[in-house]
């Protein structure tokens, strides 16, 4: 294993109507509530929070979308120096809560906050977080990890730090019943794409490996369930459960993790502002298949542990796990090529993808992807 401290995490309150115990963590003086483009309004959501912050001061900042933008974030955070906001409530998903994440960490500093996330300043301090997250895939509700996206010059970066942690964590299945089938289907990837990523590690660590396949092979079953029953609260009760599990960062804390499929989309995304589980389904697979045929050992194991794959040579079975993994991903009706999201990559947009998706050189820890590498994994999804 890496040698690993287990830091601060945030208080986890899970479970159904677990949303009638908010008041109970509001204890700012100042307040800001930071949500998403208008979805908590129609849900009721929206109205259960105001309702907890009766008798409180607060602002409200809404109107964070998916990627979430930075010019929007520079924007809260002189509302929040300006009114003096001790405690912050994100209330939505992965974009609204890592914005918020962003907001409570540039709030605290004179540094600017892209400068934070680029250029690796240190990270004294942040405002006390309270997450409330009613669209489950990123796990950001309890992680250290944030993502934006600089809107002015179109680069999606993010930054990995104790001070990102939130305070204190709602959970409350009941709050995603409404989540349509499209962003669903995208979280259910999203939460099997972090479980994949920390397996392809270099690290040998059957216990943690089997962990993980076992978490995996959890999200396969679930998948096609919830897209089939989308109200049904046990199917959205065991997806929050994973996804908290999957990307809490305790195991990367300490296996660490491949990533390059992420960066990948940190590329497309940057340029075409693409849904994030979207990209990772069109990337995730046609990395596989190409590392396979450098590397195919650990991806044989995991074919072998997920997907019960029995062939013995590591070359075969990495690419019978390529297949099943496709087929997995179709199942769900999964975007399997750029023009299933209406993107079409020409050779400029191409050039720009590989400079942003650089955010390690070479990219990935499993198998360090160079730039002919990126290129011929990003032409593999024409």
């Amino acid at each position: 294993m890496l040698n690993f401290e287990q830091p601060f995490r945030p208080h986890t309150v899970y479970g159904q109507n677990s949303i009638e115990q908010l008041a109970d963590y509001i204890y700012g003086s100042k307040i800001m509530f930071v949500y998403g483009s208008g979805s908590i309004k129609h849900n009721g959501v929206y109205d259960q929070v105001i309702n907890s912050l009766e008798d409180k001061d607060y602002i409200e900042f809404g109107g964070i979308g998916s990627n979430p933008k930075l010019s929007l974030i520079r924007e809260a955070i002189k509302e929040c120096k300006l009114n003096n906001v001790d405690q912050i409530i994100a209330v939505g998903g992965g974009s609204v809560i890592d914005a918020a994440k962003a907001i409570a960490i540039g709030a605290k500093s004179d540094t600017d906050i892209w400068d934070i996330y680029t250029q690796g300043h240190k990270i004294d301090s942040s405002i006390d977080l309270l997450s409330v997250v009613t669209n489950v895939a990123t796990g950001s509700e309890t992680n250290d990890v944030s993502v934006i996206v600089n809107d002015e010059i179109n680069l999606k970066r993010s930054i990995k730090n104790i001070h990102a942690y939130p305070k204190v964590a709602i959970m409350d299945p009941n709050l995603t019943l409404s989540v349509n089938e499209y962003t669903t289907r995208y979280g259910i990837v999203d939460c099997f794409s972090h479980l994949l990523e920390q397996f392809f590690n270099n690290v040998n660590n059957s216990t943690i490996d089997k962990q993980l396949a076992l978490y995996m092979r959890e999200v396969i079953d679930l998948g096609p369930k919830l897209l089939n029953d989308l109200k049904n609260i046990e199917l959205r009760d065991s997806h929050m459960y994973l996804s908290y599990v999957a990307y809490n960062c305790d195991i990367r804390n300490i296996v660490g993790g491949d990533f390059a499929c992420h960066g990948l989309d940190y590329g497309l995304a940057s340029v075409f502002n693409s849904t994030h589980g979207a990209g990772l389904a069109i990337l995730t697979p046609n990395w596989m298949e190409y590392v396979a045929n450098y590397k195919p050992a650990k991806i044989a194991y995991f074919g072998r542990l997920v997907f019960d794959i029995k062939e013995e040579d590591d070359t075969l079975a990495a690419k019978l796990a390529t297949e099943e993994l496709r087929g997995w991903l179709k199942s769900l009706n999964a975007a399997e090529r750029y023009s299933d999201i209406n993107v079409i990559i020409e050779e400029k947009q191409l050039l720009e993808m590989i400079e942003k998706s650089k955010v390690s050189y070479p990219l990935g820890n499993y198998y360090g992807l160079d730039e002919k590498a990126i290129r011929e994994i990003y032409e593999m999804g024409n």
